[in-house]
Formats: C-alpha cells, sequence, structure tokens
C-alpha cells in the first residue's frame, strides 16, 4: 500500500460547502502511483474528504486545478 498526501490548492465552493486552500488529507491506496484523477483515484478522495470532514466534493471539482497530490512513502 502506498500512502499519498491530498492537499486543495484554491478555495471552492460544492454542495453549500466551502473549501478552503490548504485542506489536506492523508489516504491509503493499493495502487503505486498517485491516485487517478479521472476514474477509481477520484472515489478515493472524495471518500477521503467526506471521511474526515464529513464534506462532500462533486466530481467536476475532483482534477488539478483544485487538488495536488503528493506521494508520502
Amino acid at each position: 500500500m502506498s500512502q499519498f498526501q491530498v492537499k486543495v490548492k484554491s478555495n471552492f465552493n460544492s454542495k453549500s460547502k466551502k473549501i478552503e486552500k490548504g485542506l489536506e488529507v492523508t489516504l491509503l491506496s493499493n495502487e503505486t502511483s498517485a491516485p487517478n484523477l479521472m476514474s477509481r483515484g477520484k472515489k478515493e478522495i472524495k471518500n477521503a474528504f467526506k471521511n474526515n470532514f464529513g464534506v462532500e466534493i462533486e466530481d467536476m471539482y475532483i482534477s488539478s486545478s483544485y487538488f495536488e497530490i503528493k506521494k508520502l512513502n
């Protein structure tokens, strides 16, 4: 398993919740490379933010414009 840090790069509103720049989660993935923002990785990111902060992020915001992903190990 690999560990990744997913950090919000710019402020946005998703489902009437303000998502602030700098908000970050750490997630574990079976993937060895960074989560793909176009497929299963998108779901992992959404679930991590929902589980940690109780916010639902719409699919259209899960992109490299709004998120920075860094592999930790």
